[in-house]
């Protein structure tokens, strides 16, 4: 009963208000520092005025009627500094009482709200830890660090951005520049045309990055990210994220344990982790350097792209198109399957089917155990080996070897349109041939499948 008396008594109290008001001229060259404001009704603006004006009401209902008056009493806006610092700080005086069962009954019901405006010069620079409210901050001149919390953030052309903190929050940044590190959690985050470096760390959020002059490096796990046109390298730790985007005028280093990536115009080489993830990379302009692939069990594809590939990607989906560059392929029980490769391959790959159509290689190595191996080449090998245990060998090439050839069998047979010496002994086969004056090599064996080798007849 007496909660319920206690309760109705404090509901139908009127609340205190108060308005709070600061003008104040600055230099050019002062640094604005704000600290200790905030409030979802609070909007921070800039103007042209060598002036920051600061107009706040503020609103208390609360069951303590002493510090509710007191509240009203003290509460104000302080302004200090000195030496090129103008530091303006809502000061508030803190909620203590008493202990036990009458401090409850006595603190049941506590209500503020700040709202607002606050102006500040474009020119200067500007340190705040404004939270809950909404900043626009256009044409902004001076160096920014916004440092504060759930805020609705707009920035435009602003061109020393420097550090932003934001986390729950919303951040739009148009047509700005700087050196940036951007921190936040659970957040939006959308930048466009930003002359300079970003840095992003926002877990749980969704990005979005376009037109960044030089690098971009973000981090944020189990996120949405989507970065096109990047001047520099562009760094991703990303881990359960889903990652698009293209046109990076650099190096791209991705880390993604388990999510799905597709990028596209690359002019840098690639350095990929991504574990049980799907990765679909399109043009990869990267001669004369080795990208790297490493995953454990999802599916990798790369077309249009120029540059050596290692990959290392025991349970995955190989596919490669149209790619210039020497290929060194590492699977356990996988598929790899290529198609118009120019370039030496080398595939260490037991229990996995090996498909390559159209292959332009000097040098092929390839290791099975038990899964087909088919070997379309396009053009006439220096040294072709083919080693595998239960696997069966296809090996069509064109016209024109000249060299040395060994294969093979145990358990199984040769067929072949090569002039070769076949010896068959029970159920093995040993064949050899010397094709003209060549110092070409063709070295094939398996244990128990059979061994075709096939050369064009024209």
């Amino acid at each position: 009963i007496v909660f319920l008396l206690l309760a109705v008594t404090w509901i139908a109290r009127a609340e205190q208000s108060k308005v709070l008001t600061l003008l104040s001229d600055v230099k050019p060259d002062d640094r604005i520092e704000l600290s200790g404001i905030s409030g979802s009704d609070i909007t921070l603006r800039t103007w042209d005025k060598n002036q920051i004006s600061i107009r706040l009401k503020i609103s208390i209902s609360c069951s303590d009627r002493d510090y509710e008056n007191e509240y009203i009493a003290k509460a104000m806006l302080h302004q200090s500094g000195g030496g090129g610092v103008v530091h303006v700080e809502l000061e508030e005086p803190s909620s203590t009482g008493g202990s036990g069962i009458f401090s409850i009954l006595h603190r049941y019901y506590l209500n503020k709200a700040i709202s607002g405006e606050i102006y500040i010069p474009r020119d200067n620079p500007l340190t705040t830890d404004f939270r809950y409210g909404a900043m626009d901050l256009t044409d902004m001149k001076g160096e920014l660090h916004l440092m504060g919390t759930n805020n609705n953030i707009k920035v435009g052309n602003c061109p020393a951005l420097r550090e932003i903190e934001n986390n729950y929050g919303t951040t739009t940044i148009e047509n700005s520049g700087g050196d940036l590190r951007l921190s936040s959690t659970s957040s939006t985050i959308s930048i466009n045309n930003f002359n300079g470096a970003v840095d992003i760390s926002a877990n749980y959020s969704v990005i979005t990055a376009n037109k960044i002059a030089k690098e971009l490096s973000i981090s944020d796990q189990s996120g949405t990210l989507k970065t096109y046109n990047i001047g520099g390298a562009l760094t991703l730790n990303a881990n359960y994220s889903t990652i698009n985007g293209g046109d990076v005028n650099g190096a791209v280093s991705i880390t993604c344990a388990s999510g799905s990536i597709g990028m596209s115009n690359i002019r840098g080489k690639l350095a990929i982790d991504a574990k049980y993830s799907t990765v679909s990379i399109d043009s990869v302009t990267a001669a004369g350097t080795t990208s790297t692939i490493i995953g454990a069990s999802g599916s990798f594809t790369l077309t249009n792209s120029a540059g050596n590939l290692r990959i290392d990607n025991p349970y995955s989906k190989i596919y490669l198109e149209r790619v210039t560059g020497n290929i060194d392929c590492n699977t356990t029980s996988g598929t790899i399957e290529i198609v118009d490769v120019e370039g030496d391959f080398k595939a260490q790959a037991p229990y996995t089917p090996i498909r390559c159509r159209n292959l332009r290689a000097k040098n092929v190595v390839v290791t099975d155990e038990s899964n087909d191996v088919n070997l379309q080449l396009a053009t006439v090998p220096a040294f072709l080996q083919v080693r595998c245990r239960y696997s069966p060998i296809y090996v069509d090439m064109p016209k024109g070897f000249s060299g040395d050839i060994e294969m093979t069998v145990e358990y199984g047979k040769i067929i072949t349109n090569f002039p070769i010496k076949n010896k068959e002994l029970s159920s093995s086969a040993y064949g050899t041939a010397k094709i003209g004056s060549g110092t070409n090599s063709i070295n094939i064996e398996t244990s128990s499948a059979n061994i075709e080798l096939r050369e064009a007849e024209r």
